[in-house]
């Protein structure tokens, strides 16, 4: 697959990763059978397919980036900020956004 680098830089600062699951708790039996729950499981979510996509390209950029480019990916998916990735890794914002660019370029 061929991957537009604008369409990807947009996709990712603007991707919702799932909801954390609840943790489980113990169920009354009168409750367990009940069909009136809200489903909110990632199958019936708008975004399912927008989901698969990222597992898509978060897997050809496994394969192609380095360790700190995939970092980096990962991080902006989940909302994180240029400078506060760069906190983490020691190094500026801008050299953040220059690891994102150049692992962009690598996409086929």
């Amino acid at each position: 697959m061929i991957y537009d680098k604008k369409s990807v830089r947009a996709f990712i600062m603007n991707y919702e990763p799932p909801k954390e699951e609840l943790p489980l708790h113990e169920e009354n039996i009168n409750n367990f059978f009940s069909l009136d729950k809200p489903t909110t499981s990632i199958e019936t979510s708008d975004n399912f397919e927008e989901h698969i996509f990222f597992n898509e390209l978060s897997s050809v950029i496994e394969n192609i980036g380095t360790d700190k480019e995939f970092v980096v990916f990962d991080l902006l998916a989940h909302g994180w900020s240029y400078e506060k990735i760069g906190e983490m890794l020691m190094v500026t914002g801008g050299r953040v956004r220059q690891i994102f660019s150049r692992l962009l370029d690598k996409l086929p």
